[in-house]
């Protein structure tokens, strides 16, 4: 389970106006493993610590916004030290870290992207959902707005 979340670093630049047919890409990678020690006042504990970079490129020549950070992760002891030596040795981890850890720092950069794409005045690298006008049945009311 990912218990903190720090960005340190954060570019965002814009070459040029966005265009319909710009098109946004966007990624997340594991740049290190390594061992932190959490102090939670009764004891340590053994944590991991997970670097990453974030990146939504917009193509072509547009615009990119990186994000680079640290989260920390926890787990049993056991769980710690094969990611950790995994990472070291291969820089791979097993797949059962992969969802936990890739779904949280996704959330958390895609937020942070979405803001700054709206500062940039950049449209979004991910679909917003919108709603839709309903259209009358013959003989069907529509709801009243409110």
């Amino acid at each position: 389970m990912i218990v903190s979340v720090q960005f340190t670093g954060m570019v965002a630049t814009k070459k040029k106006e966005a265009r319909a047919s710009t098109e946004a890409k966007n990624n997340l990678t594991i740049t290190n493993i390594t061992f932190q020690s959490i102090d939670d006042f009764t004891k340590k504990q053994k944590a991991a610590k997970v670097e990453f970079v974030f990146y939504v490129d917009y193509a072509p020549e547009v615009a990119k916004i990186e994000l680079a950070g640290a989260a920390v992760y926890l787990n049993t002891e056991e769980k710690i030290e094969l990611l950790v030596r995994q990472w070291q040795k291969e820089k791979k981890m097993e797949k059962e870290f992969i969802p936990s850890i890739f779904n949280h720092l996704l959330t958390k950069c895609n937020i942070k992207a979405l803001s700054i794409e709206e500062e940039l005045a950049l449209p979004f690298h991910l679909p917003i959902p919108r709603v839709k006008a309903k259209t009358s049945v013959k003989g069907e009311k529509l709801p009243a707005a409110s």
